[in-house]
């Protein structure tokens, strides 16, 4: 029998809440970066004005993926950092961040700018650390960080900067709930650097990691007919990688754009059709 797959779109907290506790049996997932895109829609987010303020809304997204995760389940994340500054926003910028949502940005004119405050770390120039400050707060939260995994990307083109290296990795992380867990110990085998190539999404989404990435997850630490969740899940990749090991899978996005991307890459491969779900929390 296919897998089935649910496409819900909604803001990812209150969608979260209305799910059974212990429902889901992994999370593989990656949050949006901090100032760094503009998905069009008001409230996303990664707009904040201070790191702090979305590192506190991640947290309470995870709070709620820890009660409807079962107790055997594994959480995996996947976060890049955003460094400090004063610039114009642009949507291809990797190194200034904005406060709002703003139209200007979203049809690429950059007519916005943003001054880092000088409160501590938030000073131009500096790496925010902010994905080593999301994994310990959700240590703090009762989550159990098993791995930090760089995904080093082999393919990465080098960025224009003179006076830094260029990034060519990101963060994941391995979370679990208790101390016994899912998972596969031939994966075990393997180290903490997995260098996987970026590859062209074809749902246009500009920050979707490869398949490969969310499917070496998915079979380490999710059960063969098994539930994934992605809160985060943009145009579907992760469902595509639940799908094609057969498990099923629930998304979440805020975008109506990418929920009906999503849509359209997952109709194909499920049992039944696939209705895009949108979450009204007016009640």
């Amino acid at each position: 029998m296919r897998p089935d797959a649910r496409v819900i779109c909604g803001d990812a907290l209150e969608v979260l809440r209305g799910m059974e506790a212990e429902s889901v049996d992994c999370v593989v997932t990656s949050p949006p970066y901090f100032g760094l895109r503009c998905y069009g829609t008001e409230g996303q987010i990664g707009h904040e004005a201070h790191p702090q303020q979305y590192l506190e809304r991640l947290w309470a997204v995870f709070d709620e993926a820890y009660r409807v995760l079962k107790i055997t389940g594994v959480a995996w994340v996947n976060l890049g950092d955003t460094y400090g500054g004063d610039s114009p926003i642009r949507k291809s910028t990797a190194e200034t961040f904005s406060a709002s949502w703003n139209p200007a940005w979203s049809a690429g004119n950059g007519g916005q700018r943003r001054s880092a405050k000088r409160d501590g770390y938030l000073r131009p120039k500096q790496l925010l650390m902010i994905p080593a400050r999301f994994a310990i707060g959700l240590c703090d939260r009762e989550w159990i960080l098993r791995n930090d995994i760089t995904w080093h990307k082999p393919n990465a083109q080098l960025g224009p900067w003179h006076d830094r290296v260029s990034s060519t990795s990101e963060r994941l992380f391995m979370f679990a709930k208790s101390r016994r867990y899912e998972y596969d110990t031939r994966l075990a085998r393997q180290g903490d650097v997995w260098s996987i190539a970026t590859e062209a999404n074809p749902a246009g989404h500009p920050a979707a990691f490869p398949v490969e990435l969310p499917q070496r997850c998915i079979l380490a630490s999710c059960p063969q007919g098994g539930i994934v969740l992605d809160p985060f899940a943009g145009s579907g990749t992760t469902g595509i990688a639940a799908l094609e090991t057969g498990r099923n899978f629930v998304g979440v996005d805020v975008s109506h754009v990418y929920c009906m991307a999503a849509e359209k890459r997952l109709d194909g491969m499920v049992q039944t059709a696939l209705p895009l779900e949108v979450f009204d929390n007016a009640d």
